[in-house]
C-alpha cells in the first residue's frame, strides 16, 4: 500500500468514525433539540405550525429554497434521516469538488486529497448535515458554481446548468446575490465579444428563469417583488448587536418580537425597519457605529465556539431548550478539543497560504480573496453568527493545505520579507479573534 492509498484509507475511517459519533447524539439518548431558523425551517417544511409566518404565508426574510429541499425530503419528524443524509452527501460532493479545483489550480494529488479529507474532518461541517440550516446546501451549490465556471464555462449546457445553480444558491440563501457579477467575469475573458455575450446571457436566462416567478409570486402575495428582503432587518441587528458570541443577549430575538408584533403587511414592516435603521444611525452617526461593530462583529464570526459547540452541553443552545440531549461528557469533550485544534490550525495554515500563494501568475487567488474580503465587509454591519464563517471555511481550508504544501517543497521559492510581516499580524488579529475574546477591551 502507498503512502497515498494510506492517507486515503486513515482519512476515510476518520471521517466515517465523526459522522457516526455525530449521528449517535444527534438521536440518543432522545432527538436534538431544534434552535433558532431551523425551528422557522421545519415548521415551514412540514406544515406542522405556521407560527414563524406571516398572516400563514411564509417570511420575506428567509428566501423560501431551502424549506422547499427539506419539504421534498420529509414531511414528518421521524424523516429527519432523510434530509440528513441528503446533506452528507451534498457535503461529501463539496469536498470532491474542491479537490478537483485543487488539482486544477495547483496540481498535487496529495494536498487534493488533503484537502477533501480536511472539509470533512472539521467536526463542525459534518455536524452541519444534521443540522436544518441552508449552510452546507447553499456551499455545495456555489462550489458547483465555481467548479463550472473553472473547468466548463465553455459548454453551452454546463452554463445553463451554471445559471440554475446560482438561481437556486439565491433562492436558499441571499449572500450571492451581490458577487454574481463576479461569477460571470470568467465568461467574458476569451473569445469573441459575440461568444461571451452569449455565455453571459444564457447564464443569465436561466438565473432569471428559476428566480423571476419567485419574486412575482411574492408580488402578489406581499405586494414586494424579490426573492426575499432580509436586509435592513439584519442591518438593524447587526447595528445593535452587543455580545461577542452567538445567542448571547438576546438582541436579535428581541427585535423580531417587536417586527412580528408591527401590524400591517410587508411594506409596513419593512418601512418599519427602515425607519429603525435610520433612527439607529442618526443617534448614534457613524464613526461610533464602526467603532463599535468593529469590537463586536468580527469576534462574533470568527469565535472558536462555533454552531456545534453551541449545541453541546452548557453551550448556548441550552438556554433555549435547544441542542444535544445529555451526550457523553467524553464526547463533548473530544468534539470541542479536536474542533479547536483544528480550527485554530486552519487560521495559521491560512495565514501561511496566503503569504507564499501565486498572487502573480494565479487568478483564482484573487478571486477567493475577493469572496472572503466581500464576506468581511458585508458583516462588519449586518447581523453575523459563526455559523456564517461557513462559507468562508473551505477557502481557508484550500490556503492552509497551499501553505502545508509550500512547506513540504524542497523547492520552494522564498516570499518577500513584507508578506511575512503582513502575515504574522494577520495571525496575531485572527487568533485573538477566535481565541483572545474578553482579554482586552
Amino acid at each position: 500500500m502507498t503512502r497515498r492509498q494510506l492517507l486515503c484509507l486513515l482519512g476515510s475511517l476518520g471521517a466515517l468514525a465523526l459522522y457516526a459519533l455525530l449521528a449517535w447524539i444527534e438521536y440518543r439518548p432522545e432527538p436534538r433539540g431544534l434552535l433558532g431558523d431551523e425551528v422557522w425551517y421545519w415548521e415551514v417544511a412540514t406544515g406542522e405550525e405556521l407560527s414563524a409566518t406571516v398572516d400563514g404565508v411564509p417570511d420575506l426574510l428567509w428566501p423560501p429554497g431551502y424549506s422547499w429541499f427539506l419539504a421534498t425530503l420529509a414531511s414528518t419528524a421521524a424523516e429527519r434521516c432523510r434530509v440528513q443524509l441528503a446533506q452528507a452527501v451534498l457535503l461529501v460532493t463539496t469536498a470532491f469538488l474542491w479537490r478537483l479545483l485543487w488539482l486544477r489550480w495547483v496540481g498535487t494529488r496529495a494536498g487534493g486529497w488533503c484537502l477533501f479529507f480536511l472539509l470533512l474532518l472539521y467536526p463542525v461541517l459534518p455536524a452541519y448535515t444534521f443540522y436544518f440550516w441552508p449552510e452546507i446546501t447553499h456551499l455545495f451549490l456555489a462550489t458547483l458554481a465555481v467548479w463550472i465556471v473553472v473547468a466548463r464555462r465553455d459548454a453551452g449546457r454546463w452554463l445553463l446548468l451554471l445559471g440554475l445553480v446560482l438561481g437556486a444558491a439565491r433562492l436558499t440563501k441571499a449572500l450571492l446575490g451581490p458577487f454574481l457579477l463576479v461569477f460571470l467575469l470568467p465568461l467574458l475573458l476569451d473569445g469573441s465579444w459575440r461568444r461571451r455575450s452569449a455565455r453571459v446571457a444564457v447564464v443569465l436566462a436561466a438565473y432569471l428563469a428559476i428566480t423571476v416567478p419567485v419574486a412575482v409570486h411574492h408580488g402578489r402575495v406581499h405586494g414586494v417583488y424579490a426573492v426575499s428582503d432580509s436586509f435592513h432587518f439584519n442591518l438593524w441587528g447587526g447595528l445593535l448587536d452587543q455580545s461577542r458570541r452567538n445567542y448571547d443577549g438576546g438582541v436579535v430575538q428581541t427585535l423580531y418580537a417587536y417586527y412580528r408584533g408591527i401590524e400591517g403587511d410587508w411594506n409596513e414592516r419593512r418601512a418599519y425597519l427602515e425607519a429603525s435603521v435610520e433612527d439607529v444611525i442618526a443617534t448614534k452617526g457613524w464613526r461610533t457605529i464602526v467603532v463599535e461593530r468593529l469590537d463586536v462583529q468580527y469576534f462574533r464570526l470568527f469565535d472558536r465556539v462555533s454552531l456545534l459547540g453551541d449545541m453541546l452541553p452548557g453551550g448556548a443552545a441550552e438556554r433555549f431548550d435547544g441542542g444535544y440531549r445529555d451526550p457523553p461528557g467524553w464526547v463533548a469533550r473530544f468534539l470541542r478539543r479536536w474542533s479547536y485544534l483544528l480550527y485554530g490550525s486552519i487560521l495559521l495554515g491560512s495565514v501561511l497560504g496566503l503569504i507564499v500563494g501565486p498572487w502573480r501568475r494565479s487568478p483564482w487567488m484573487w478571486g477567493m480573496a475577493a469572496f472572503v474580503g466581500y464576506n468581511l465587509a458585508l458583516f462588519l454591519l449586518l447581523h453575523v453568527k459563526s455559523r456564517y464563517r461557513v462559507q468562508i471555511l473551505p477557502i481557508l481550508m484550500f490556503w492552509c493545505v497551499m501553505g502545508a504544501n509550500w512547506g513540504l517543497d524542497r523547492g520552494r521559492v522564498w516570499p518577500p520579507r513584507w508578506r511575512w510581516v503582513a502575515g504574522g499580524l494577520a495571525a496575531l488579529v485572527l487568533c485573538y479573534l477566535a481565541f483572545g475574546r474578553g482579554l482586552l477591551f
